[in-house]
């Protein structure tokens, strides 16, 4: 059994204790965690994903009705900034547009079969 672990705030040796279990660590992660990230010897697999449009996303961001405009805003100009970083080529290894849940699952599963494939036969070993 593939186990997922999701840290929100993460150290360098949380990350390689869950590796040394042979089990993949998901970090979700703003893109300066990805920039500290990358300046580690933890060479993990980077994924971006986004929004469909900035339209798309402050709607998401108004129907909530859980923000002020002010906080609508921010996070709007920092969602484009995040964006034009995530599409950088080299910065990330695949981009998804959260679109659709199903496909957008699918694409990421995808991506990481080989991974999880290659940690279930260490484990049966």
């Amino acid at each position: 059994k593939c186990i997922i672990i999701f840290l929100y705030f993460y150290s360098k040796n949380a990350v390689k204790y869950v590796q040394a279990q042979n089990r993949i660590c998901i970090l979700d992660i703003e893109i300066e965690g990805v920039k500290s990230i990358k300046k580690t010897d933890l060479n993990p697999r980077y994924v971006f994903i986004k929004p469909p449009s900035l339209l798309v996303l402050e709607e998401r961001l108004r129907g909530r009705r859980t923000e002020t405009e002010e906080s609508i805003q921010r996070r709007l100009a920092k969602a484009k900034e995040e964006i034009k970083y995530g599409e950088t080529p080299g910065n990330f290894d695949l981009i998804l547009v959260n679109d659709n849940v199903k496909n957008t699952y699918k694409y990421l599963r995808d991506f990481l079969i080989k991974d999880i494939e290659e940690l279930k036969r260490i484990r049966n070993e």
